[in-house]
C-alpha cells in the first residue's frame, strides 16, 4: 500500500518539467535565475513594463533640424549655432559612457555627422582636466541630468572662455537645481528663470506630443568665481521609434488575462504619445501624483495606464500599492537603482543590457533569443511557455493524486473491508511502469491556460476524489464480481491487475485538458507510445503468463481493454462536469453540446503545427475565447478577430460569452437550434451588450 501510494517520480518529473522548461525560456531570449520564478511567471496577472528598448528600438537619434535654440545664449555668446548645443552636450559626457547609455551614444554620433574630417570644433578645444579642478557627474537617476567643468586646452583660439559649467539632462532639473533631491550637489537657477522657464516648457511639451524624447542642455560661460550661472543653451530633440510588434505583443498579452502598464522616466507627453501609437491607453500619472500617500493615489495608480518621469523610488513604491490590492506584479529593470524594485515585484525582470546589480535583484534576464525575439515579446513567450509548464505539472499532479485515491481505494476495500489477497508483486509492478511511462509528460504538448496559472488544491482534490473513486469502483467490481469469468483465484487476480494497470494509464490522457480528451490537442508521441507499448507489454505478460502467476485468454484481454475505455469515458464526463459546475462561465458543458449537435467541427487544421511545437495561442490571437467558444460553434477565424479595434474585441467577447450562455439554455432544456425564434436569439445578445455588431442573422459578427 506505501509503495503503491507515494508518488515516486514526482520529483523527477517536476526537475524534467522545469529544467526543458528553463531551457525553452532561454533559447527565446528568458535566462531564469531560479526555477521558482517560472510559477511566479505563470501568475502574473499585471506588467509593468520599461519603455526605451521593451517597447521602443532603443536606437535613438537626434533630428539635428528640428534642435532648438534660446535666444538668451546668443545675448550672451553672440553667434551660437544649432552644431553648438550638440558640442556641448559631448563635452558634458564620456565615451565610455556613450557605450553604455543610448542619449549619450545619439549625441555623439551627431556630433560625428556633423564634423568633417579634420575639422575642429568646440569640442575639440575643451577637456576635463582632473588635475586643473574640473569635476564630471554622471547621470544620477534621481536628479537626471549630468555635470561637468572643462578647461580651454592649449592652443585654443583666445576667443573661447578658459572655462565652462556644462549640464545636460531633463528640463526641469536642468532649468532648477534647488529641489530636495539636489541636497549636496551644485547649486543653480538658470538666468531669467521666469521668463525661460515657460517657453522652455511649451517647446518641450511641442517635442513631446510629437513622440520626441528631450535632452535641455545649458552652460555657465562667465568664469566669475565657483557661483554657477547658467544659461539655457537649447533643446535637443531625439526620437526612439516603437518596436514593429510591440502593439501585436500588447494585444496578446491582454489577451492572456494579463494587464499592461508603462512605466518610464520620460516626460508624460513622450510616454501618452508612444502609448497611443502601441494601443496601450493614455491614462497616465506623473511622479508629483504619487506623493503624499492616499486611499486616492492608490486607486489611480490600479486605474492608470502608465506613469512617467518616475524615480527608482517610484518604481518601488508602484510594485508595492499594486501588490497591496492583491496583484502579481512583473517589473522591467535596468539600472543599478532599480534593484529594490526588481527584489520587490513577484516577477522580476532584468532587460536586455541591465547593469550587473539588476540582473542580481532580477528572477529573468532577457536576451535576445534564437527566434529572434526582442522587446516585449521575449516577456510574451516566457509567459506562454510558463504556462505551459504549469499546466504540465498540473497534469501530473492530478493524475499522480487521483492515481492515488485510485490504488489506495481498491486495496483497502479488498485487503480490509473483503480480507481478500491481492499479489504485492502486482502493486509493485504497478508502481514502477506507472512512474516511468508517466515522465514524458515533461514535454507533452499543451495549451496553456486562458488566465494567471494558479493551483487550485480543492479543485485538484476534488477532482482525484472523483475520478479515483469512479474507476477504484469499477476495479473493485472486476475483483469482486468476477464479471469476465476466470476459473479460479489467481486469474481473478491477473485480470484484476491488467484492467487497474490499463485504467490507471490511460487516465493521463484525462488528466492532462479539461475539455474531453478526444476534443483537445493530441498529446506528444513520447507519451502515446509509452503509454500504449507499456500496456501491451503487460498484456502479452498477462495472455502468457509471463511475470505473473498464470496465463489469461486473449478474449478477456480484448474485454478488459474495452471495459477499461468503457470506465474511462464515463471518468473523462464526470471530469467535464466537475470543471464546468466550479466554473460555469469558463468550462461549456461540453458533452451535452456535443451529444445535442451544439457545437462545430473544429477546423482541421487548427492544430496541425501542433509537431512543431507551437500551441494553439500562435495561431489565434484570444485563446482563451476562441478555444473555448469553439466547442460550441463560435469559432471566430483568427484574420476576422486580429483586424478588430481593442472595442471591437471586447464586444465580440459578449457576443461569444451570450452565446455559450444561450447553448447551454438550449441543451438544459433539450432543445434543437431551430426551436429558439431569431428574434429572441438577438435579444438576448442585446441584453449582453453586444447588440452592435449583430449585422445580420444570429451568426453574424
Amino acid at each position: 500500500l506505501i509503495v503503491a501510494a507515494v508518488p515516486v517520480a514526482l520529483p523527477l518529473i517536476l526537475s524534467i518539467t522545469l529544467a526543458i522548461g528553463a531551457t525553452n525560456l532561454a533559447r527565446r531570449g528568458a535566462i531564469i535565475s531560479h526555477l521558482s520564478a517560472m510559477q511566479d511567471l505563470a501568475s502574473m496577472d499585471l506588467l509593468c513594463s520599461d519603455k526605451t528598448g521593451t517597447l521602443t528600438t532603443a536606437h535613438m537619434t537626434i533630428n539635428l533640424e528640428k534642435i532648438w535654440v534660446n535666444d538668451a545664449i546668443k545675448q550672451v555668446k553672440g553667434d551660437f549655432r544649432k552644431e553648438d548645443i550638440v558640442e556641448l552636450g559631448a563635452l558634458c559626457s564620456t565615451l565610455e559612457n556613450a557605450q553604455k547609455n543610448e542619449v549619450e551614444k545619439s549625441v555623439f554620433d551627431a556630433l560625428a555627422e556633423l564634423k568633417e574630417e579634420g575639422e575642429k570644433r568646440i569640442y575639440d578645444y575643451y577637456k576635463c582636466d582632473g588635475s586643473k579642478g574640473d569635476v564630471y557627474h554622471g547621470f544620477n537617476p534621481n536628479v537626471k541630468r549630468t555635470y561637468c567643468t572643462v578647461t580651454r586646452v592649449e592652443g585654443a583660439p583666445s576667443q573661447f572662455p578658459e572655462h565652462l559649467k556644462i549640464t545636460k539632462g531633463l528640463l526641469t532639473k536642468v532649468l532648477n537645481c534647488n529641489q530636495p533631491e539636489d541636497s549636496g550637489s551644485v547649486k543653480w537657477t538658470v538666468q531669467d528663470f521666469k521668463e525661460v522657464e515657460p517657453i522652455a516648457h511649451r517647446i518641450d511639451e511641442v517635442f513631446g506630443q510629437s513622440g520626441y524624447k528631450t535632452l535641455a542642455v545649458a552652460v555657465d560661460v562667465f568664469n566669475e568665481g565657483p557661483e554657477v550661472k547658467m544659461v539655457l543653451a537649447g533643446i535637443l530633440p531625439i526620437k526612439d521609434p516603437p518596436r514593429e510588434s510591440t502593439m501585436e505583443t500588447i494585444k496578446n498579452i491582454r489577451s492572456m488575462m494579463i494587464n499592461v502598464k508603462m512605466v518610464t522616466g520620460d516626460h508624460e507627453n513622450i510616454a501618452r504619445n508612444l502609448a497611443k501609437d502601441i494601443n496601450l491607453g493614455t491614462n497616465f500619472i506623473v511622479h508629483e501624483d504619487l506623493w503624499p500617500a492616499s486611499e486616492e493615489r492608490n486607486e489611480r495608480v490600479a486605474k492608470m495606464d502608465g506613469i512617467a518621469q518616475v524615480t527608482p523610488k517610484d518604481k518601488h513604491e508602484v510594485v508595492a500599492i499594486l501588490q497591496s490590492q492583491g496583484r502579481v506584479v512583473g517589473m522591467c529593470g535596468d539600472g543599478v537603482n532599480d534593484a529594490p524594485a526588481l527584489s520587490l515585484a513577484n516577477v522580476g525582470f532584468a532587460v536586455s543590457g541591465a547593469t550587473s546589480a539588476a540582473r542580481n535583484a532580477a528572477d529573468i534576464v532577457l536576451t535576445e533569443g534564437d527566434g529572434g525575439d526582442e522587446g516585449l515579446r521575449v516577456i510574451y513567450r516566457a509567459i506562454k511557455i510558463s504556462r505551459e509548464i504549469f499546466q504540465r505539472i498540473q497534469a501530473y499532479v492530478l493524475y499522480r493524486f487521483a492515481s492515488t485515491v485510485y490504488i489506495i481505494l481498491f486495496l483497502a476495500v479488498v485487503v480490509f473491508a473483503f480480507s481478500k489477497y491481492f499479489p504485492p508483486l502486482y502493486v509493485i509492478l504497478f508502481a514502477i511502469i506507472d512512474d516511468l511511462t508517466v515522465i514524458p509528460i515533461a514535454s507533452d504538448y499543451v495549451v496553456g491556460t486562458p488566465g494567471p496559472s494558479v493551483l487550485n488544491i480543492t479543485t485538484i482534490l476534488g477532482l482525484s476524489a472523483v475520478l479515483g473513486g469512479l474507476l477504484g469502483a469499477q476495479t473493485i467490481l472486476t475483483y469482486w464480481g468476477n464479471p469476465f469469468g476466470m476459473d479460479n483465484q489467481s486469474q481473478e487476480e491477473v485480470a484484476t491487475y491488467l484492467q487497474l494497470s490499463v485504467s490507471s494509464q490511460f487516465m493521463i490522457f484525462l488528466c492532462r485538458t479539461e475539455e474531453p480528451f478526444f476534443m483537445t490537442v493530441a498529446p506528444c508521441w513520447s507519451l502515446t507510445i509509452a503509454t500504449i507499448l507499456s500496456q501491451l507489454v503487460v498484456s502479452v505478460w498477462c495472455g502468457v503468463g509471463v511475470v505473473v502467476d498464470t496465463a489469461i485468454p486473449v478474449d478477456v484481454i480484448v474485454y478488459i481493454w474495452l471495459y477499461s475505455f468503457g470506465g474511462l469515458l464515463v471518468a473523462d464526463f464526470l471530469k467535464c462536469e466537475f470543471y464546468h459546475l466550479s466554473n460555469p462561465r469558463l468550462y461549456p458543458n461540453y458533452y451535452y453540446s456535443w451529444m445535442f449537435k451544439c457545437c462545430a467541427k473544429k477546423p482541421k487544421d487548427q492544430f496541425k503545427d501542433m509537431e512543431a511545437g507551437r500551441t494553439v495561442a500562435d495561431a489565434l490571437p484570444i485563446p482563451p475565447l476562441n478555444r473555448r467558444a469553439s466547442l460550441v460553434g463560435l469559432y471566430i477565424q483568427s484574420g476576422d478577430v486580429r483586424n478588430l479595434s481593442v472595442e471591437a474585441q471586447d464586444k465580440v467577447r459578449n457576443i461569444l460569452r451570450a452565446r455559450c450562455d444561450i447553448e447551454r439554455k438550449r441543451a438544459a432544456h433539450r432543445r434543437t437550434m431551430s426551436e429558439i425564434p431569431a428574434d429572441r436569439f438577438q435579444r438576448d445578445l442585446k441584453d449582453a451588450g453586444a447588440g452592435d455588431l449583430i449585422v445580420a442573422g444570429a451568426d453574424t459578427v
